[in-house]
């Protein structure tokens, strides 16, 4: 009687533990969901008119700026780039990772973006880089201005 008695205890115990990583596991689900409009840190800059920043470039050089754009492109490889959408329609503004560590979602093609990071130069050299196998063929902006990012927020 008392085996029996044990056998119940250590499987009602075994029950609530399910139940308890379940329920913790829906709620870290349910967090991540709410986040998966975001990548990385949060968008706090000031947003400054994408088309001053495409006038001035260089007044901008060095700074942490944030934008808002429409996402036109992105990176067939590694999604480390994305192209925002201009009043030219023949001219694109990248938001590019000049490291590779910052990938853009499959998602926020064709949609709006906020995006914060550091208006940067384009240096020859920092084009070169091995693409990884696997990725598809694909052709890697070479921007005279880019913005590398620190954190993005997909609008819609």
């Amino acid at each position: 009687m008392k085996r029996i008695a044990w056998i119940a205890i250590v499987m009602m115990i075994a029950v609530i533990m399910v139940a308890g990583c379940s329920k913790q596991e829906a709620t870290e689900a349910k967090a991540d969901a709410e986040q998966g409009n975001k990548v990385g840190e949060a968008v706090t800059a000031e947003l400054i008119e994408l088309n001053a920043l495409l006038s001035t470039p260089r007044d901008y050089v060095g700074k942490t700026v944030a934008v808002q754009g429409h996402v036109v492109n992105r990176c067939a490889g590694s999604g480390c780039w994305v192209s925002l959408k201009t009043e030219n329609p023949e001219e694109m503004f990248y938001v590019k990772s000049a490291d590779h560590s910052f990938v853009f979602p499959e998602e926020c093609v064709d949609k709006d973006i906020k995006v914060q990071g550091v208006v940067t130069v384009m240096q020859p050299e920092a084009h070169e880089h091995e693409h990884e196998e696997g990725e598809g063929d694909h052709e890697c902006p070479e921007p005279t201005y880019y913005i590398d990012p620190t954190g993005v927020e997909i609008i819609s």
